[in-house]
């Protein structure tokens, strides 16, 4: 009997970031965008980060969250934003709840995330998006 054990990536990429990075849409057809059907119509299996993560031979662990900003959320969603979201294990976990568990610690980071925050007619006050960044 042979055992076969699962394939050990090289390296360790993680993803912060918003639906770009949850690939939103992806699985919505030809369909118009449903905000209420929102987890149907996405796939992070689907994402650039994912893709990206294979080419590479790593692990890919997101931390994304669809309509979530730095500074401000995507236009009409509530709750946090990004920044205070990024420890979390959900969005009802206190915060820094997420430790890194699993003891894998990251090769890369990658930030993908500030776009919700221009979905607003005037978009976020320089200054206070690079301050709200860091």
């Amino acid at each position: 009997m042979t055992i076969y054990y699962p394939h050990k990536p090289t390296y360790h990429f993680d993803f912060l970031g918003d639906s770009l990075t949850t690939a939103f849409g992806v699985l919505s057809g030809r369909n118009p965008v449903c905000f209420l059907k929102m987890k149907h119509i996405q796939n992070c299996r689907e994402s650039w980060a994912n893709h990206l993560a294979s080419k590479f031979d790593a692990s890919a662990r997101l931390m994304a969250v669809s309509g979530k900003g730095v500074l401000h959320n995507a236009y009409g969603v509530l709750g946090p934003k990004m920044g205070d979201l990024y420890s979390r294990i959900t969005d009802n976990s206190k915060a820094h709840s997420y430790q890194y568990q699993d003891g894998i610690i990251p090769d890369v980071m990658f930030y993908f995330i500030g776009s919700n925050d221009y979905s607003h007619p005037l978009g976020p006050d320089s200054p206070l998006f690079v301050n709200a960044y860091k």
